[in-house]
């Protein structure tokens, strides 16, 4: 992987982080003397698509703002199948209607948020890039920017396609020798391992590993982030209790409302099994079950070892399900009459870690759509015992403790850290 990705406190602006980790790395390997002199391109493709809808467009509003307030220029292309005419007037919709001024930072600064936005709405152009020819036209604008430092292509749209697009961008979009290139690829990266392994090596053909960024948005949220910075800040009381000895089981949870409709060309292909545990939801499990890291190298090796050490799931092990009118959905999409499907929207696993700490400690990973409440939490539930040790705080005989890592949804509606009064009072990260 290119790198590891520092990410932003806020969960709905998470690719800023990203975009500010590319800007950051390039700055301090050219060692640029002026930022004011420093011009970035960034193309997005699936400008239109849900992901962009929900996330993207808000976190390139927020690096705009920030960034051009220092003097960096943007060129800010939105690239989907549709053609020029439709593709623009939904690209305008999505943009007038997901871009917002929702914070506080021109309160302090004296920006006009509202005016910004409009210049940022009005200079985001949309281009078609569904055949060969359009990636030549595009990047044949892009040549004509002087002053570029760098160029930027992300990838919202299924993995299917990250061949052929890298394989197209390799072809006509590289920047000049002065500047840089960087293309990140969205999550799931292929449809099982051997895609995945297929994908990687078609991709290492065409970029090197220095402009390839492989992201999984969910990292980037408030609470994900901050799993293992509140267990290392509380590693003297916490860890003792961090085992099979005392931890009775711990449940990773990921509930929707939302159905998917409209979404089903992409959805139907995964299943919440692929879109959602064995990657989101694993994470947040190898952060709450992985050892205590020392540095970023350490963190990697551990990680790695902790998912080695993961029983093979088994059909016993899970139950899934599929909501009432999801072939229906995948009927209006297709618009295919007779069209069916078995692909799971709800699916609920129990994972088996192999190790000293965790064995035979079940953890539960739970996701679906249209389900009755929005919430998503990794919940750490204590054993009924009585912890005596004075030094380490005491829970009484016949409570339950528990540690919850609140990730969004659910009556609080906000990132959270909830620990039971039994244990000693936390230290939180910063931030919170």
């Amino acid at each position: 992987m290119a790198c590891l990705l520092s990410v932003c406190s806020s969960s709905l602006v998470f690719v800023f982080a990203t975009f500010l980790l590319v800007l950051a790395r390039v700055e301090w390997t050219q060692q640029s003397a002026s930022l004011a002199l420093n011009h970035t391109s960034i193309v997005v493709i699936g400008a239109t698509g849900d992901l962009a809808k929900r996330y993207l467009w808000q976190a390139i509003f927020d690096l705009y703002r920030s960034r051009t307030a220092r003097g960096h220029s943007f060129s800010i292309y939105g690239a989907a199948r549709e053609s020029h005419v439709t593709g623009r007037v939904q690209l305008e919709t999505v943009l007038e209607s997901q871009v917002t001024c929702a914070d506080d930072d021109c309160k302090v600064s004296g920006c006009n948020c509202d005016e910004i936005r409009k210049t940022f709405v009005t200079s985001c152009m949309y281009r078609q890039m569904s055949e060969f020819e359009h990636y030549k036209q595009l990047c044949g604008e892009l040549n004509l920017v002087t002053m570029e430092t760098g160029r930027l292509f992300y990838l919202a749209v299924p993995s299917t396609v990250y061949g052929r697009i890298a394989s197209r961008i390799n072809s006509h979009c590289r920047p000049s020798s002065n500047a840089w290139l960087r293309v990140v690829f969205e999550k799931p990266f292929g449809r099982d391992i051997e895609s995945a392994e297929e994908l990687a090596k078609n991709i290492a053909v065409q970029l090197s590993e220095e402009e390839i960024f492989r992201v999984d948005h969910y990292l980037g949220k408030t609470t994900m982030q901050s799993i293992l910075k509140f267990r290392s800040l509380n590693r003297e009381w916490l860890e003792p209790y961090w085992n099979r000895r005392f931890v009775d089981r711990v449940d990773i949870v990921s509930a929707e409302t939302a159905d998917c409709r409209g979404r089903t060309k992409f959805y139907d292909q995964y299943g919440v099994i692929r879109d959602m545990l064995q990657n989101h939801l694993t994470e947040a499990m190898v952060l709450a079950a992985m050892d205590l890291p020392r540095d970023a190298r350490e963190s990697v090796v551990l990680k790695d070892r902790l998912l080695a050490s993961v029983h093979p799931p088994m059909t016993h092990s899970c139950v899934v399900g599929q909501y009432g009118d999801y072939e229906e959905h995948v009927r209006e999409d297709a618009k295919e009459e007779m069209r069916s499907s078995s692909t799971p929207t709800f699916a609920a696993c129990l994972a088996q870690i192999a190790t000293s700490r965790w064995n035979g400690v079940p953890f539960v990973l739970l996701s679906g759509k249209r389900l009755p409440h929005r919430t998503a939490y990794v919940r750490i539930h204590f054993r009924n015992l009585n912890f005596s040790a004075a030094s380490l705080g005491r829970i009484d005989q016949g409570s339950h403790p528990h540690i919850i890592f609140h990730i969004q949804g659910g009556e609080l509606q906000t990132p959270a850290i909830l620990v039971s009064q039994k244990f000693p009072k936390p230290e939180i990260p910063d931030g919170w």
